[in-house]
């Protein structure tokens, strides 16, 4: 084995043929000149494999000759513990499609999360791309989707004057808060959705202030063309604490640098409606003027330490005996890394000062609603010291949660801000 460098990432293969099989980088040669990309990759459990087990094979030539007459328990057998003997960050290629349909990826990839992705190829044939995903879709099931939309750099920080990259903080400060609220109305509305898993996931919750402050300083310093060798993007690339974790569209300079800035769609999950709407946002923002944005580059973003205090003790102890996610053993001396891993701090999502949105969002009249809702949420959530079971305390605080977005109104001051400049979100 060797150390093989593409594109300015360094892979272990053993010859460049082999290579061929990682991951397709978008600052090669072959995605250098078109003005808009589009990337996509979809991640599968274990569980989720078997449609994928049925069309692809092992790499390893040796465990390939019996494949077909291994069951499906076998097969899902053989993938975990080839994926557990790979080492972390090894993302090669690990299965190869038996046939030749050219709809469907030739490879399937090891995740560092131990499940397998599908991934494709940046391409800047927008109508091309959602065929290829819709066809995935309907022959392998629907994985969980990432999309990934990118411009040239000099562009993304040209082309709306020598402030861009306070157009662009405003912007993400907006659609994050935004689809953060509209989540949680959905919530409210139909009630199937309860529980609201991404505020008790780690990497897919709401924007909180030290990922925030990373998001800010890289977004100011790559528009200097700073931050962008290789040292430096492992910080949003790889850190539990990364700018990158957020259940929203993520600022992600580490895919596609120095060449192209890329955006990506997190929070679409199994929904290629919703892929598709968040991917149109995204080419919407960039083909209109983004100063209106600018003025949200100044809120400040959710202190999930500072409002979880606001809570008493008992509550606070509540939710932290409830909260489904563990602290990996790696990163416990950590504090932003350990942080990012105390998800109960979420649940004080509602009562961070919303008084400096609502003013920028010309919709002061709404600031006794607001606090109104804030008050009747944290008296709710002094009753939850009285489920005994965590799962359905887990789901009282998270309807209180969607609860208070419907109380509160604050969407509608969003989305009347939409309405009045983006009427139409098409591509």
């Amino acid at each position: 084995m060797q150390l093989i460098e593409n594109s300015g990432l360094l892979f272990e293969a053993a010859t460049l043929e082999e290579l061929e099989l990682k991951v397709f980088s978008y600052g090669s040669a072959q995605t250098i000149g078109s003005e808009l990309q589009f990337g996509f990759e979809s991640e599968y459990t274990i569980e989720e494999s078997g449609k994928i087990l049925e069309k692809y094979e092992p790499l390893d030539r040796v465990a390939s000759i019996c494949w077909a007459e291994k069951t499906l328990s076998e097969k899902k057998d053989w993938l975990k513990s080839t994926i557990e003997s790979m080492g972390h960050g090894n993302k090669g290629a690990i299965l190869v499609q038996r046939g030749a349909d050219e709809s469907l990826p030739k490879y399937i990839y090891r995740d560092d999360t131990k499940n397998i992705e599908v991934i494709l190829e940046p391409t800047s044939d927008y109508r091309a791309f959602f065929q290829k995903i819709e066809s995935i879709g309907s022959k392998l099931g629907f994985g969980s989707m990432q999309a990934m939309v990118s411009i040239p750099r000099d562009l993304f920080f040209q082309a709306w004057g020598s402030d861009s990259y306070r157009m662009h903080l405003g912007w993400l400060n907006f659609v994050q808060e935004f689809d953060v609220l509209q989540r949680l109305l959905d919530g409210y509305e139909r009630k199937s959705l309860f529980p609201l898993r991404s505020f008790d996931h780690p990497f897919l919750g709401p924007m909180v202030h030290y990922r925030h402050h990373l998001q800010k300083k890289f977004l100011r310093e790559n528009a200097s063309g700073d931050l962008l060798d290789d040292e430096s993007l492992i910080r949003p690339s790889r850190r539990d604490h990364s700018f990158k974790f957020v259940g929203s569209t993520a600022y992600r300079p580490d895919i596609a640098a120095p060449t192209r800035i890329c955006y990506e769609v997190r929070d679409a999950h199994k929904n290629l409606d919703l892929l598709k709407h968040k991917v149109d946002r995204i080419v919407s923002a960039w083909n209109s003027d983004l100063n209106q944005y600018q003025k949200f580059s100044k809120v400040l973003p959710f202190n999930s330490e500072e409002e979880f205090e606001q809570f008493s003790l008992d509550v606070q102890e509540k939710l932290i005996e409830i909260s489904p996610h563990k602290v990996p053993e790696a990163v416990k001396e950590f504090d932003k890394a350990r942080i990012s891993h105390e998800v109960f701090r979420n649940y004080s999502y509602p009562l961070r000062d919303w008084s400096v949105w609502l003013s920028l969002l010309d919709c002061t009249d709404l600031l006794t609603q607001v606090q109104k809702a804030q008050e009747d949420f944290k008296l709710r959530m002094s009753n939850i010291t009285a489920y005994k079971n965590a799962v359905s305390a887990r789901s009282f605080a998270q309807k209180n949660i969607c609860l208070f977005a419907y109380e509160s109104g604050i969407l509608e001051a969003f989305t009347e801000f939409l309405v009045e400049d983006f009427s139409k979100w098409t591509h």
